[in-house]
């Protein structure tokens, strides 16, 4: 059973570039019962590479879930001449 959906992670940085706040929205995702959904991320030493890789090494990022239905992952310190790689891994007992 594989979910495949288009989830938008929006991320904006502070004044000062010290932080950077991502939000994203789980109400695209149609999953089974006893799911659960966790923010990982890939950090880049370069900002663009030139040909896309898989990144078998990923963090998870601990995710508030605010009053207004999104969730919300606060990255500090952030790292300016990196590149970022985000994904929402869906995790259940029979997989992710």
């Amino acid at each position: 059973y594989v979910i495949d959906v288009n989830i938008n992670i929006s991320c904006e940085t502070d004044g000062y570039l010290t932080k950077m706040t991502c939000r994203w929205s789980p109400s695209t995702i149609q999953s089974l019962v006893g799911s659960t959904v966790q923010l990982r991320y890939h950090r880049s030493s370069l900002y663009c590479s030139d040909r896309p890789s898989i990144h078998p090494a990923s963090e998870p990022k601990s995710c508030i879930l605010q009053r207004d239905g999104f969730y919300e992952c606060v990255f500090q310190p952030i790292f300016l001449l990196s590149g970022y790689t985000m994904w929402i891994r869906i995790n259940h007992s029979l997989g992710s």
